[in-house]
């Protein structure tokens, strides 16, 4: 982007162009032995509209924000030490993130590759972006329900709720694809204070399937190609929540792929009445 001057304030945007996320502002404060803004609280205080900002007094740091979210005039406000003569006071404000570059190796094998992320912001595996990431950004941890998910009648955003007090999402997936052989980069672009040191990759192997269906329909289950042993099946009433691990077991027609038909032809007439039956599966993989 380059370097320039101003002798007034100017907005991050407008010096830079439009042309990046990121900004180096500096500027200096003299001041003589006998000045009367002496004082032993002495502050430097920013008020701010981007995502993150680092501050430094000559050279030494003083102190991060990063935003409040609905809140779009951050200030940040830090004690400093000041000294008679030139003071030179550095700031680096982002819109985007603070940038981490880092070089990894791919995991052996062929599993599906999962990157376990921190804080809020972009990634790129190798030049391709796997998305944005915020898993600091937790629900809140009251209000979730134990019962059964069921979506049917008026919707509210209240209806159904689980994971409380936890992330939407942890885990990211890494196409392999994106990975090549030997070395291989990460790009992080971090909003929200995460710890690049944390981020680690995993490979996931999948140990067991388990899914529902209504009657009518028809359920499949695959383990990533993998073969599929004895699978477990259940049918029960709407408002019945069985439990996996505990379903009644049945045969399969294949050794990788499963394909059931939900209905009284291929499980038998009940007496439920008007009920809708539903199908738990549930399949160990090799």
């Amino acid at each position: 982007m380059g370097e320039g001057t101003a002798k007034q304030l100017m907005d991050q945007k407008e010096a830079g162009n439009d042309s990046g996320d990121s900004l180096w502002c500096m500027t200096s404060v003299h001041l003589k032995k006998y000045e009367p803004i002496w004082s032993k609280n002495m502050a430097l205080r920013v008020n701010d509209a981007g995502f993150i900002l680092l501050a430094y007094v000559k050279g030494e740091y003083v102190g991060s924000q990063w935003a409040q979210y609905y809140v779009f005039n951050n200030v940040f406000e830090k004690n400093v030490k000041l000294h008679p003569g030139k003071n030179i006071i550095s700031l680096w404000s982002a819109t985007v993130g603070f940038p981490y570059k880092a070089t990894f190796k791919a995991p052996l094998g062929t599993d599906p590759i999962a990157v376990d992320l921190q804080g809020k912001g972009h990634a790129w595996i190798s030049g391709h972006s796997i998305g944005r990431y915020w898993p600091s950004y937790l629900s809140y941890d009251t209000g979730c329900s134990l019962d059964a998910c069921a979506y049917r009648g008026s919707y509210d955003n209240k209806k159904y709720s689980f994971n409380c007090g936890n992330p939407t999402q942890r885990w990211y997936h890494v196409p392999r694809s994106f990975m090549q052989d030997g070395e291989n980069t990460i790009v992080l672009f971090e909003e929200f204070g995460g710890n690049p040191s944390l981020v680690n990759f995993l490979t996931i192997q999948v140990g067991a399937v388990c899914a529902h269906a209504y009657e009518n329909h028809t359920v499949e289950l695959a383990c990533e190609g993998r073969p599929i042993l004895q699978p477990s099946l259940l049918v029960f009433v709407i408002h019945k929540e069985p439990a996996c691990g505990s379903f009644d077991k049945c045969s399969c027609d294949s050794a990788r792929k499963c394909s059931i038909d939900v209905s009284d032809s291929k499980f038998g007439s009940t007496n439920c009445g008007d009920a809708v039956k539903r199908l738990a599966v549930e399949a160990v993989c090799e």
